[in-house]
């Protein structure tokens, strides 16, 4: 079957149930930077290297190795440039596990656990 569109990513998808959405408890906007141009998509999840957010990859040194926030917007990053970015930081909160973006290096397992850790449930989905 041929395929006739597209859609982006889906917020709605993603978050489930979040606390405290009136007054943005769980979000807030961070500084995003990627060497090469990227495009994030909702559900995409970053590490903190201490200055800026990042894709989390498995076997970076620089603290972006660990989940610390969820992509909440479908937005594009030019190489080495800083990018405002909205993001899930913590919960309490639930997401949909289906959603998330993962880097190929990384386990999902690992990156539940992580976000477990932020306060961030996540939820299988049917």
């Amino acid at each position: 079957m041929t395929q006739l569109g597209t859609r982006d990513e889906k917020l709605g998808n993603l978050v489930k149930y979040e606390e405290g959405t009136h007054v943005g408890y769980t979000r807030k906007q961070v500084t995003a930077n990627e060497a090469s141009a990227t495009s994030y998509e909702v559900g995409t999840v970053l590490g903190f290297d201490g200055t800026d957010y990042k894709i989390s990859v498995a076997g970076a040194a620089d603290g972006s190795e660990v989940a610390a926030a969820i992509v909440l917007e479908n937005i594009d990053l030019d190489a080495a440039t800083n990018t405002d970015v909205a993001v899930m930081f913590r919960g309490p909160a639930s997401v949909s596990k289906d959603a998330l973006k993962i880097d190929a290096s990384r386990s999902i397992d690992t990156v539940v656990s992580e976000l477990e850790d932020l306060g961030i449930d996540t939820l299988t989905t049917v």
